[in-house]
């Protein structure tokens, strides 16, 4: 076998896809390319995330939100950043550009990549809506 084979520290099928940012980082650490340092780091950049979401939710009014507005922006944050994380054909391309680049960067090239696929959406909804006889 003269081929370097390239053999995959996470398996994507063992990549849950509704939780994809979860178990990504579960089997990142699972194969130790991310420590337990690492997982702080993300932890702290997911609040950060969260509380800027907060604000934006809320304005100038007070931080206090009900738990469910909450969990529901939470939940739209991992939406968005896994999003963006499953474009990497490789697992292990996601696992480093978190490490280097943080959530927030996948965060905000989900979003842009939820943009386009709207802007998408009305161009082909307004053609079709042209095409269709009153």
């Amino acid at each position: 076998m003269n081929e370097l084979e390239n053999v995959s520290k996470i398996k994507r099928e063992n990549l849950d896809e509704k939780s994809y940012l979860k178990t990504l980082i579960e089997e990142a650490y699972k194969s130790q390319m991310i420590n337990d340092e690492d997982i702080k780091n993300m932890q702290i950049q997911i609040f950060e995330l969260l509380d800027e979401r907060v604000y934006k939710y809320n304005g100038t009014e007070s931080s206090s939100i009900r738990k469910e507005i909450m969990e529901q922006i939470n939940a739209s944050n991992y939406y968005t950043i896994s999003l963006y994380l499953k474009k990497f054909k490789n697992p292990e391309d996601a696992v480093n550009m978190l490490k280097t680049k943080g959530l927030k960067e996948a965060y905000y090239s989900g979003r842009k990549r939820i943009d386009r696929l709207l802007n998408i959406i009305k161009v082909m909804y307004i053609k079709i809506k042209q095409n269709k006889p009153i």
